[in-house]
């Protein structure tokens, strides 16, 4: 059994008068096991979207991105380290509506994640795929 360390990005509470703070994050570090079962993959997370409904759960506790204690989750990039999924090939580059706040994420449920086909473009900067080109640039 391989691992690698993984550090993520946890909700410590809720900032009730709309001002964050260190405090309202946890941060920590954990060995993740690599070894996948069929159909799980591994995403490298690079860039990691603050978009409004990120902002907006960091106050409400009724929204659903994440709860007290749990792994905060949103809009992210990555790139496949590792697949046991045809349709996710390792080194493509993900764009995902539920990325982990964390280092790696292991992935089994695959909704909300796609491949970027032309995410190598040289004419197109990938955190495009975060802001113009994704939710926020759409309802912009």
């Amino acid at each position: 059994m391989a691992s690698i360390n993984n550090t993520r990005i946890i909700r410590a509470k809720y900032a009730s008068d709309h001002t964050l703070t260190v405090d309202s994050f946890k941060q920590d570090t954990i060995q993740l096991d690599t070894s996948l079962q069929a159909g799980e993959i591994l995403v490298r997370t690079f860039y990691l979207s603050l978009d409004p409904i990120t902002r907006l759960s960091f106050h409400d506790p009724h929204a659903e991105v994440s709860t007290l204690n749990q792994i905060i989750a949103g809009f992210g990039l990555g790139d496949m380290i590792e697949s046991q999924d045809p349709d996710f090939p390792r080194d493509a580059i993900v764009l995902s509506s539920n990325l982990s706040w964390e280092s790696v994420s292991r992935i089994s449920d695959k909704t909300g994640l796609g491949v970027i086909e032309d995410a190598r473009n040289p004419n197109i900067p990938v955190y495009a795929y975060l802001n113009v080109l994704c939710i926020t640039g759409l309802t912009a």
